[in-house]
């Protein structure tokens, strides 16, 4: 051992190392360490929170966080900025990373069913972000520009709830990939009821098209088709708990290029209580009522 640096509370994640030597890890005080090549400190700041590995930007500043991640001078350790990702969200995807512009990626979880990546601009505004579920790894980057993350997910099978895993790749969308699929049904759900829902999407070349449906439950049809370009597909589905989803729906083309996703939000149904003086009114005028039933549930 050529020496050792006492940090005052407990080191979870990883450190990293600047170019002038400087050795930045974060400690479960809250704590931001600067240390130099020698052992002795450079400076140490309280950031607000622990959480992630710290890394290094283009520019030398430092990020790291938890609920929010934290953009630190590596002069003195003050906060340049603060990102918020959103309610009830963490950063728990290990280590962010920095893009060849300079955005910094990184991996959210909110609930257990949830999270995002997301890209932050060097000013700490937010350049995009993409659901794939829990993201608790760290993102990497190809040469390419391409971005591997991986995620925790759930899926219902016929032996009850498992977890499952994907690997998440990100890079330039091909303008030849087909169109991002329209989606149409009822915006409101009931539990252990069934409800189909039509999707399209169109190949620029007029190749026939795979999609791939996340119902938002945890729940995955896997690829189904093809399906010839433009094509109206239904498919049936129940959710098995009260609340609010997100159906997504992406498409391929026979050559394997890939579109974005199209959205669908399906909400919990209206407490007819709320309903009550409306529905009296309907009372008095039945066809209005028979028009109006659809959305009463």
């Amino acid at each position: 051992m050529k020496w050792k640096y006492k940090t005052g509370y407990w080191v979870r994640t990883a450190p990293c190392i600047g170019d002038d030597g400087t050795i930045y890890v974060v400690s479960l005080d809250d704590n931001l360490h600067a240390v130099n090549p020698d052992g002795t400190q450079k400076w140490k700041k309280n950031i607000g929170e622990g959480g992630t590995s710290p890394t290094i930007g283009q520019d030398g500043t430092i990020y790291c966080g938890y609920t929010k991640l934290r953009a630190v001078n590596p002069d003195d350790g003050s906060i340049k900025w603060s990102f918020d990702p959103g309610p009830d969200r963490t950063i728990t995807g290990g280590t962010p990373c920095n893009s060849a512009d300079g955005a910094i990626i990184f991996g959210t979880s909110y609930d257990v069913y949830h999270g995002e990546l997301i890209a932050v601009n060097p000013d700490g505004t937010e350049k995009w972000r993409k659901y794939i579920g829990p993201c608790e790894f760290a993102p990497i980057i190809g040469d390419d520009g391409t971005i591997y993350v991986g995620s925790r997910n759930k899926e219902y099978t016929g032996t009850g709830l498992v977890l499952i895993g994907f690997l998440h790749v990100f890079g330039e969308l091909d303008p030849d990939a087909p169109s991002a699929p329209e989606i149409n049904g009822r915006r409101w759900a009931i539990p252990e009821k069934q409800y189909s829902y039509k999707f399209h999407s169109t190949s620029p070349l007029g190749r026939d098209i795979y999609y791939f449906v996340d119902w938002g439950d945890q729940d995955y049809t896997g690829w189904i088709g093809p399906f010839e370009s433009g094509e109206m597909v239904t498919c049936i589905h129940t959710w098995r708990e009260m609340g609010r989803y997100t159906i997504r729906v992406k498409s391929k083309d026979t050559s394997d290029l890939w579109g974005l996703w199209g959205y669908f939000n399906v909400n919990k149904p209206r407490d007819k209580s709320d309903n009550a003086f409306f529905l009296q009114f309907l009372e008095r005028f039945p066809l209005l009522k028979q028009l109006f039933s659809i959305n009463l549930i």
